[in-house]
């Protein structure tokens, strides 16, 4: 048993140290992507506003809902829920590995 968990550590190491980098790099593109996104959704909203001002009440719900999916309530945190569960594996992963 114990020679089957040693192998297995040194099979997943390289796993491991390869999601590292992965996560690392993920989560720099969400931290740029979800300011970029930010500065874009107060825009839309500006533009949604304009738009039921005008009387376009139709295209600017739908500009609306469309802004708040790129806002940092929407699409960018369902990628940060996916990012904190890759890394909560990996954090599985290491402490069987390493510990």
């Amino acid at each position: 048993m114990k020679a089957f968990q040693f192998v297995l550590r040194i099979l997943l190491a390289p796993i491991v140290l390869l999601l590292t980098i992965i996560i690392f790099a993920l989560a720099l593109l969400l931290a740029i992507s979800t300011r970029a996104l930010a500065v874009v959704s107060s825009l839309g909203v500006t533009l949604s506003l304009l738009l039921f001002i005008t009387g376009d009440h139709k295209n600017g719900g739908i500009f609306l809902l469309l802004t708040w999916l790129i806002s940092p309530l929407g699409l960018p945190m369902i990628a940060e829920w996916l990012w904190k569960g890759l890394d909560n594996i990996r954090g599985v992963m290491w402490r069987f590995v390493f510990c």
